[in-house]
Order: structure tokens, then sequence, then C-alpha cells
């Protein structure tokens, strides 16, 4: 839970597997009405290239080498604290909050995407540039507890981005395919479009 800035949940907003075919029937649609398909100098394999490079998914890739972390003192409400403190609900306690930065690549709209396969697990984040931001408060100094809930934290975001990832792969897989596909449903379409069009007059 974030507690110095704004975020989202993650894996909670949108479904994966809904998006991407989504996006695989659209580009069906549109390689399909493409009349430059028919074009004398078409090409078909420069014409595939530039489908795949523009509707191709940069899968996640985290670098937790390379975290960097900064801390900063904040209020934090009595109902955020474990068991065990005495404190009011609704009164604000001051602590230090420690900051993650973790570099990642990739597009990172798949934060916010729901896997097929997943754990029943998530975590509120923010993302600042190439970097996932997530916070952890520091009760009471416990290095080893802290280390053990960033460790979770990883651990659990290192396998739900498995998950992401594997759709991510499967669907970039699928394009090449899916625009050769296309191209000759739709070249067989629209001369059969344009032969009704003849028929019955001058096309325009």
């Amino acid at each position: 839970m974030l507690q110095t800035r704004h975020g989202f949940t993650m894996f909670n907003e949108y479904d994966l597997r809904a998006n991407l075919e989504g996006k695989i029937n659209f580009l069906k649609k549109d390689v399909e009405s493409d009349r430059t398909i028919l074009k004398p100098d078409f090409s078909e394999s420069e014409y595939t290239s530039q489908k795949i490079r523009q509707n191709k998914i940069d899968p996640l890739v985290l670098h937790t080498d390379r975290i960097i972390v900064s801390q900063i003192e904040t209020n934090i409400p009595g109902n955020s604290f474990p068991s065990g403190y005495i404190v009011e609900p609704y009164q604000t306690y001051t602590k230090p909050v420690i900051i993650f930065h973790l570099p990642f690549e990739g597009n990172s709209n798949l934060l916010r995407c729901l896997p097929s396969t997943r754990l029943m697990w998530t975590d509120e984040i923010t993302v600042e540039g190439d970097n996932i931001i997530f916070e952890l408060i520091n009760f009471n100094n416990d290095v080893t507890g802290l280390q053990q809930s960033k460790d979770q934290f990883l651990k659990n975001l290192e396998q739900q981005i498995l998950y992401i990832n594997k759709e991510v792969d499967t669907y970039n897989a699928s394009l090449e395919n899916v625009v050769k596909e296309s191209i000759t449903k739709g070249k067989e379409k629209i001369k059969i479009q344009d032969d009704i069009l003849k028929k019955l007059g001058n096309p325009a």
C-alpha cells in the first residue's frame, strides 16, 4: 500500500485475454479492409513486418538487481498499523516509509491487466518513468521483517508477470500468421465486393 503518493492496484483493471483477443480481431478487420493489399507493387513480407511492429506488445522485464531505496517520514493512520500496537484508528502517527524504485522494461499497461492464470494477490503501486514504485512502512526498525516483506512482494510480482508474459508471448507469436491469413482473406473479399459493384454499375 502506498503512503506517500497516489497509485493503482495491480492486475485488477483489465482482462488480459479479452484485450489480446480484441487486438487480434481489430488487426484482422484492419488488414482485410485495406485496399493497398491489392496494389501491383504490394510486398506481403514488408507489409507483414510492419503490422507486426505496430501490434507487438513488449513484455515486462524487471531489474530487481537495480532497486534503489529511499526513505521519508509521513503520517500513518492508526488503522494501518499491525495488531498489537496501541493506537487510535482515526489518528495519524509519524513513521518512516521506505520507498522502492524498481526499474523495468516493457508495456506498463500490462501491470493493470488480469492474466488468465494468476496468483490471488495484488498490491498498490505507481509507475514513474521506467520505475515501479512500491512502499513499506517501517514500524519498528525490524530489518529482517522488512527484507522478508520486500522479498515476498518481489516473488509475487515476478510470478504474476511470468503469467502475463506467457500470454503476451503467445499473442506476439501469432501475429505473423494472423496478418498473412488476413491478407489472403482480404484479397478474396475485396475482389468479390469489386466484382459485385462492377456488375451493378461503374464503381466509384
